[in-house]
């Protein structure tokens, strides 16, 4: 380390044996590592917060705001960095426990919770819980970059080496099993509800029905 800094010296390089923040994500230990994250959670629940203060009057623009801009704050870091999904309870808590009852206009049950967090065409409102998605996340990235990484591994120079064939396959893959996970939660959510909520979720499921909600609510399309 001394010897890293004396030959550095006079070059506005930062030395350190912690960890560096690199294109969005964070490399080095593991106490670097949660730091990170910690201040980033912590700035992302105050973004909700605000968000749920305007939701309280702007219901579907919040909810346009959410998914379409704050959510896809954390995607990044959730793909790039592992074991990190503990870290992500208070941004759950907030959105589940302050977000969502400002849309809704009451408080929500854990069943309710699962609901919303289906996507639009399974009858929900899209607000994925991020302790669920984080792992998720990771995987998926994780092998749909694989060939991408054995070619920087490898100092391979040439990127049309990289095998096109195995990135689709694992992106058609995520997708498949994604859908699949989708599809057996809305189906467990159902019988856990009353015949007439169930029905309603089934109905709210059905194609085109719920997609007003993906709707952004700009002047331009007549929307105030």
């Amino acid at each position: 380390m001394q010897q890293a800094k004396a030959v550095f010296a006079g070059v506005d390089i930062e030395i350190t044996c912690e960890g560096q923040r690199h294109l969005g994500a964070a490399i080095g230990t593991n106490e670097f590592k949660k730091q990170y994250v910690s201040n980033k959670v912590e700035k992302w629940t105050k973004d909700v917060e605000k968000l749920a203060v305007f939701a309280e009057d702007e219901p579907q623009a919040a909810l346009a705001a959410y998914s379409k801009g704050v959510s896809c704050r954390w995607q990044y870091l959730q793909r790039t960095v592992p074991d990190i999904s503990e870290m992500f309870r208070p941004l759950e808590a907030f959105i589940r426990n302050k977000f969502i009852p400002a849309l809704t206009g009451r408080e929500i049950s854990d069943i309710e919770r699962r609901i919303f967090a289906l996507p639009y065409r399974y009858g929900g409102l899209a607000i994925r819980n991020p302790v669920i998605t984080s792992e998720e996340e990771f995987l998926a990235s994780n092998a749909i970059t694989a060939e991408l990484t054995k070619s920087i591994v490898t100092q391979q120079e040439d990127v049309s080496s990289i095998n096109s064939v195995a990135v689709q396959l694992a992106k058609e893959t995520f997708r498949k099993n994604k859908e699949e996970r989708l599809k057996n939660n809305f189906e467990n959510i159902c019988k856990l509800l009353f015949d007439v909520d169930s029905r309603y979720l089934q109905t709210a499921a059905e194609k085109g029905a719920s997609s007003w909600l993906a709707v952004l609510p700009l002047k331009t399309l007549g929307i105030p």
